[in-house]
């Protein structure tokens, strides 16, 4: 996977943990990029 890539893409999923943890709504895309960040970490 680019690295590049990854790195967007972990800085999204880091962006959006408070949205996550305050109980607001994931947008659909947030999800699919933590299943991204998952699969390659």
């Amino acid at each position: 996977m680019n690295s590049t890539l990854f790195k967007i893409l972990g800085e999204f999923y880091i962006n959006y943990w408070d949205d996550n943890t305050t109980g607001k709504y994931i947008p659909f895309l947030y999800l699919k990029n933590l299943k991204i960040c998952v699969e390659y970490k």
